[in-house]
């Protein structure tokens, strides 16, 4: 957390984040692991923090990055296609700054990203 609230850096999330945030809360509600005020809780929480976030849209380039990657990777690395959109919208903001890393605690991301020798920190090791 603390990488996020560090005034001197720049945080970007995919608009796909959203979609895949909304999708995992919903999915939690119908399992009954989550009431309705912890739904209305973590959803209007989470919107409020998309305010401190530059939103990288899923657009053209995205998706002819997102379809290089699965074209030049995909026989060798199982990647998922919303994985690839996600590492496709990282590769286009990393080209204008080598200094950045992907931040995600999931392990299949970790090691595509060690394959790939992109720059990533996961926040829980």
């Amino acid at each position: 957390m603390k990488l996020f609230l560090d005034p001197q850096n720049k945080s970007w999330i995919s608009e796909l984040t959203i979609i895949e945030f909304f999708s995992a809360t919903y999915r939690l509600y119908r399992e009954s692991r989550i009431n309705d005020e912890e739904l209305n809780n973590a959803v209007n929480g989470f919107d409020k923090e998309c305010d401190r976030f530059n939103i990288i849209s899923l657009n053209e380039a995205v998706i002819r990055e997102a379809r290089e990657l699965l074209t030049k990777l995909g026989k060798s690395i199982p990647l998922r296609s919303l994985d690839a959109l996600q590492l496709a919208s990282y590769n286009l903001v990393y080209e204008e700054n080598k200094d950045w890393a992907f931040v995600t605690s999931d392990s299949r991301l970790i090691q595509i990203f060690q394959i790939t020798e992109g720059k990533v920190i996961n926040p829980y090791s």
